[in-house]
């Protein structure tokens, strides 16, 4: 079983050839795909598989809306540090932070949003990997979705949106719920 947090993260990068380029930059050496667009990514299923096996799971995207309202920025800059304090504090197994549709950019400059993406996800590669767990990254860039793996050197086949969360399951070592539509893509 797991030793350490494993990390899931689903952003958007909004309109910005510079900031899809440091993306790309920031994991030029990982595992990495162009997911077909297609399915979903079932955070649904995970949660009510997580409470069945007695998985200990952390959403820093819940947390960050339990409060008031926040601009796109703070809200990204909650989810960071809550993320980086829970994986550090190692007080769960399973670590998910999720804004394609809960943060809407246009709540704040652009620009500034982008930053706040690319800053949280460095933030989190670099917590993540000096501590030697799994992260896996799925992120919109431009019209793509994108797949990175970090703490892994494991290979990609092709897949869709409902391979992501069976994909990090297989990667942790956890068979993937009979309801999940997906597979692991790991070769």
């Amino acid at each position: 079983m797991m030793t350490t947090p494993n990390v899931l993260i689903l952003a958007k990068i909004k309109e910005s050839p510079m900031y899809e380029e440091k993306i790309l930059s920031l994991f030029q050496k990982e595992p990495h795909i162009i997911l077909e667009n297609k399915g979903k990514i079932e955070l649904d299923v995970l949660k009510d598989f997580a409470s069945k096996i007695r998985l200990s799971l952390f959403e820093a995207a819940d947390r960050s809306f339990f409060r008031k309202r926040h601009n796109a920025v703070k809200t990204i800059r909650i989810m960071r540090d809550s993320l980086i304090y829970e994986y550090t504090q190692r007080q769960s197994n399973l670590l998910v932070a999720h804004f394609i549709d809960k943060v809407d950019p246009y709540t704040s400059p652009i620009e500034e949003y982008n930053r706040s993406i690319y800053d949280m996800c460095s933030h989190v590669y670099n917590t993540v990997s000096d501590g030697g767990s799994i992260a896996v990254f799925c992120m919109i860039l431009g019209t793509d979705m994108h797949l990175f793996l970090t703490g892994t050197d494991a290979s990609l086949a092709a897949g869709t949106l409902n391979d992501v969360i069976p994909t990090l399951l297989d990667l942790i070592g956890l068979a993937k719920p009979e309801e999940m539509k997906g597979t692991s893509i790991i070769i």
